[in-house]
């Protein structure tokens, strides 16, 4: 299956003001067969089958059978995240030259934790694979000791 690729000469942009206060929910399309590190350690753009050093994001969930700008093909697990609380946390944006948004991740490790999750999917058929409660523990677990994390707004 082809997957997005990115010639490693190529520069990606940063993103005005403009278009940082346009992101709401991005979504990250993924293999089953990443899924379980996914759910261990966060979206990892150093990760197998990644080529380059940055996760990729589609602004909007493909309709059903199609790929969005920055999406790979045929993708099994579509990880939503929300972008607005990526930013408060200090995480940088940049764009690719086909349009995708991508992150490469906080400054220690690199990774996009599943704190930010809004909901996984399964993208043959809509289900989701981590529930409510399951994405409301991953906030509390990476929020700082006493400070109270709610669950996350409703994706619009």
């Amino acid at each position: 299956a082809p997957s997005v690729r990115v010639n490693p000469a190529l520069q990606l942009r940063a993103l005005t003001l403009a278009e940082l206060a346009e992101l709401g929910e991005l979504v990250h399309a993924t293999y089953f067969r990443c899924w379980n590190a996914i759910r261990h350690v966060g979206l990892d753009a150093m990760a197998p089958p990644s080529t380059r050093a940055v996760v990729c994001f589609a602004s909007e969930l493909p309709a059903r059978g199609a790929v969005s700008r920055g999406m790979r093909e045929r993708p099994q697990v579509l990880v939503c995240v929300d972008a607005q609380a990526m930013l408060l946390a200090g995480l940088r944006f940049t764009r690719d030259a086909d349009g995708a948004v991508c992150c490469a991740g906080d400054d220690e490790s690199g990774r996009i934790g599943l704190q930010y999750a809004t909901r996984v999917l399964n993208a043959s058929d809509g289900s989701e694979l981590l529930d409510q409660d399951e994405l409301d523990e991953e906030r509390r677990r990476a929020a700082p000791d006493g400070l109270v994390v709610g669950p996350a707004p409703k994706p619009v």
